[in-house]
């Protein structure tokens, strides 16, 4: 594939890879890359993921996008409510919903009906929406320009709550947020790596061994261990001690920048 930036990946359920690149989305089939359907090559695709149902979603800036089964086009998804504009992330949730980041909603939608269930503006927040999370109760977390939004499920309906530096984020900038299995919520962005494990925020910062401030994606590998990428290599984390070790170009990494 004539593409070098890959910006996100999804396995399907048949264990196809599927990848986001600066040039439309493409798999993986018998070692070579294809296009993965028509109607959007050409187009940076920053969010991609395959439902419950093996649907195959794309949001990039021209809106949301869904592969049709039958034709092998993608669709865009349209509704009077929502402007489709710059997609950054996407997930499905515990109740298989999926929920997108768009530039100043946050919108959920039924991938089984393809009804649109929620348009959540930022507000008093700075677009766009970098990242999203489920936590372990079920809260939507998303990363945004200059804090983090909370939507709480309560029997009313969604709550919002905002968390910026001045009431206690300690970042600025939000890049990437994961919920971890304990109900640790890890937030990377510009000033280090938080954690807010429901009342305060904490934060990991170039004195406990990350060779940067601005932390970008954070994930846990299938053994636990919590893996930051920065502006300076791959970070990881030794929970006893509480220092990171971080990988750089002289471990091999091609590029400083993850």
């Amino acid at each position: 594939h004539p593409s070098r930036l890959v910006r996100n990946l999804a396995i399907g359920h048949d264990g196809t890879l599927w990848c986001g690149t600066d040039k439309g989305p493409v798999y993986l089939e018998n070692g070579a890359f294809k296009p993965a359907g028509l109607g959007l090559s050409g187009f940076s695709v920053p969010a991609i993921l395959v439902d419950h149902t093996n649907r195959l979603w794309v949001g990039n800036r021209k809106g949301i996008h869904y592969k049709d089964r039958d034709s092998d086009r993608f669709v865009t998804f349209r509704h009077p409510r929502i402007t489709p504009r710059g997609v950054r992330c996407l997930m499905e949730t515990g109740n298989r919903r999926l929920w997108f980041g768009m530039y100043r909603n946050i919108i959920c939608i039924d991938p089984e009906t393809l009804d649109l269930k929620a348009v959540v503006p930022l507000e008093n927040l700075s677009p766009p929406i970098k990242s999203i999370a489920e936590g372990k109760d079920g809260t939507i977390w998303a990363g945004t320009g200059n804090g983090l939004l909370a939507l709480e499920q309560t029997p009313g309906g969604l709550r919002k709550r905002i968390f910026l530096k001045k009431n206690g984020l300690l970042l600025n900038d939000v890049r990437s947020v994961l919920a971890d299995r304990e109900g640790t919520l890890w937030i990377g962005g510009f000033g280090g790596l938080a954690i807010f494990k429901g009342r305060t925020f904490s934060v990991y910062t170039t004195a406990e061994g990350l060779e940067s401030n601005v932390v970008r994606p954070v994930i846990r590998d299938s053994k636990g261990v919590l893996w930051a990428g920065t502006e300076r290599g791959l970070s990881f984390l030794n929970e006893e001690t509480g220092k990171f070790h971080t990988y750089t170009i002289e471990d091999g990494l091609e590029n400083f920048y993850i």
